[in-house]
C-alpha cells in the first residue's frame, strides 16, 4: 500500500470531518441567534407591561363616591407578595372603584404547561385585572370576582418569573410569601423574567438545549415610597 496515498486519505478525511463539525456548529449558532432574537423581542414587550403595572402600584384607586372615608376604605397598596405572584391595588384601566370594590391587578406564573410547546419548562403566565379581589392573607390565597375580572393568559415561553421584595434600608430580600404585617414595609420590588424558545437546539451529545433570555430589574413604585403625613 502506498503510504503517501494512505496518509493523504487520512488527512483528507480529518479535514472533511473538521469542516463538517464547523458547518454544524455554525448552523447551530445561527439557529441559536435567531431563537434568541425572537425571545428577546418577547421579553422586551412583556417586561414593559410588567414594569408599567408595578410602577402603578396603588395608583388612582380611591373612588370618587360620597360616603367613602379614604382613611378607613384604603387597603394596603400591596395585597399579596409571593415569589411567583404579586397582587396589588391599581386602577390601570381607568374603571372607578367603589367603597366595596378595589381595582386590583395580579401577576402569577402558573403550573400550567403551554400546549404545543416542545419545551417542558414553559408555563402559562397570567395577568388578572379585577374590580374585586379578596385576599386570604394567612393562607396567601386569592379569590377574584369572576364577573368583574379580565384574565390574560400569556404563552410567550416564560420559564421563570420571580419577585423579590426589599425594605428601604436593606439589600436582603424579605422571605416569601411576605406576611401581612410586612407588606407595608416593602418599597422596592425586584423582577426576574426568563424566556426560552418553543423549539430547542440539537446539541453535539444528542440532547436538546433551549437558549435563555433574561430580564432583571429593581422597580421602585412611587406609591410605596410616599412619606406618611
Amino acid at each position: 500500500m502506498n503510504l503517501g496515498l494512505t496518509t493523504s486519505f487520512i488527512i483528507g478525511g480529518l479535514l472533511l470531518l473538521t469542516i463538517g463539525i464547523f458547518n454544524m456548529r455554525l448552523g447551530q449558532h445561527s439557529t441559536e441567534l435567531t431563537l434568541h432574537q425572537i425571545s428577546k423581542a418577547h421579553v422586551e414587550g412583556l417586561y414593559q407591561t410588567v414594569q408599567n403595572d408595578l410602577n402603578k402600584v396603588g395608583y388612582n384607586v380611591l373612588p370618587d363616591e360620597p360616603g367613602c372615608d379614604s382613611g378607613n376604605w384604603m387597603e394596603p397598596e400591596l395585597l399579596l407578595a409571593d415569589s411567583s405572584r404579586i397582587a396589588f391595588s391599581a386602577n390601570i384601566s381607568g374603571n372607578p372603584g367603589s367603597c366595596n370594590n378595589i381595582p386590583t391587578v395580579m401577576w402569577e406564573l402558573t403550573e400550567e404547561e403551554i400546549a404545543g410547546s416542545r419545551n417542558p419548562d414553559h408555563r402559562v403566565l397570567q395577568r388578572i385585572e379585577s374590580q374585586f379581589m379578596e385576599i386570604d392573607t394567612p393562607n396567601h390565597t386569592v379569590v377574584t370576582g369572576a364577573e368583574e375580572e379580565e384574565v390574560e393568559s400569556i404563552e410567550l415561553g416564560v420559564t421563570r418569573l420571580e419577585f423579590r421584595y426589599y425594605t428601604a434600608d436593606s439589600n436582603t430580600p424579605l422571605n416569601t410569601p411576605v406576611p401581612d404585617w410586612q407588606l407595608e414595609m416593602v418599597q422596592r420590588i425586584e423582577v426576574i423574567l426568563e424566556l426560552e424558545p418553543r423549539e430547542g437546539i440539537r446539541a453535539l451529545d444528542g440532547g436538546t438545549r433551549f437558549p435563555v433570555t433574561q430580564w432583571q430589574k429593581i422597580i421602585v413604585p412611587q406609591n410605596l415610597n410616599l412619606e406618611e403625613e
